[in-house]
């Protein structure tokens, strides 16, 4: 079936049209009656038809206006009190702010465009602290990014930013011809139950710049990769200490091994200061 509204790919919209799916993925995310959902890139509305029944409320965030018009048509307001339908950014929308009105953490879900994956994943785990968990789909290749061991090619800095903020798991697969266009690849939903206790986003954010860096030469060892960051950062020749992950690169290092390395660093700066 193809959608009444045609997709532009100036939104990379594949709109999904497979009912059987759309509730299959709906499902995946684990609400209760008092659940706050945020549903990223609606569009005609398939997944949405499938999370009114339980959820205290909706917001559906859609950047295409004519999307939003097929959404308040097919969802009128008096019949779906709990949808809030949010013309706008996704990225733009204040999480905090639900979070802080209604006092319990949020859900998100959403077919997520490819071409903004990593933008909006990457908003996610910075709001991290104000959800519990997310149900996403997106391109199988970037699925298999976000749950990639050490020592492989998948492995990289948004395995390493999900794993700081919580624990993903790849659900399910969904096939080209589920979408209307059909895109040429295969797509994956996983979730992610984002941890109770979260580190502050400035940690976080350090810790990834470091994390960055080490990738940015992934086949350098660290003590050549992080060099200039290292000097830069921590004013610290790397050359003059000891850390037995420096002689690793970067894909052979888990998150902890990253934490302990900033700490390491953050560490000896302070020693640094107090001389």
């Amino acid at each position: 079936m193809q959608s009444r509204i045609t997709p532009k790919k100036s939104f990379s919209q594949n709109f999904l049209n497979d009912s059987h799916v759309a509730k299959k993925i709906a499902e995946s995310l684990k609400v209760t009656n008092d659940s706050i959902v945020i549903e990223i890139g609606p569009g005609t509305g398939a997944l949405t038809k499938h999370l009114l029944s339980i959820p205290k409320a909706v917001y559906a965030l859609e950047l295409d206006e004519r999307a939003v018009v097929a959404l308040q048509t097919d969802f009128p307001q008096q019949e779906y009190p709990n949808l809030h339908v949010v013309k706008g950014d996704a990225l733009q929308f204040d999480i905090q702010q639900v979070y802080e009105n209604t006092n319990s953490k949020l859900f998100a879900i959403g077919n997520i465009p490819y071409a903004i994956t990593a933008d909006l994943m990457f908003w996610l785990y910075a709001n991290s602290q104000y959800l519990k968990e997310c149900v996403v789909m997106v391109q199988k290749e970037v699925a298999k990014r976000i749950v990639a061991k050490p020592r492989t090619k998948e492995y990289g800095i948004l395995t390493i930013a999900t794993e700081l903020c919580g624990k993903a798991k790849i659900l399910f697969d969904v096939q080209p011809g589920s979408f209307y266009p059909v895109p040429k690849v295969t797509s994956s939903v996983f979730r992610v139950e984002f941890f109770e206790s979260q580190k502050s986003n400035d940690v976080v954010k350090n810790i990834m710049a470091l994390v960055k860096a080490g990738f940015n030469q992934r086949r350098k060892k660290l003590s050549n990769a992080l060099q200039v960051f290292v000097l830069n950062r921590y004013n610290i020749d790397i050359r003059s200490v000891q850390h037995p992950k420096l002689d690793a690169r970067a894909e052979e290092l888990t998150t902890q091994d990253f934490i302990d390395l900033f700490e390491y660093f953050e560490s000896l700066s302070a020693d640094e200061a107090t001389r």
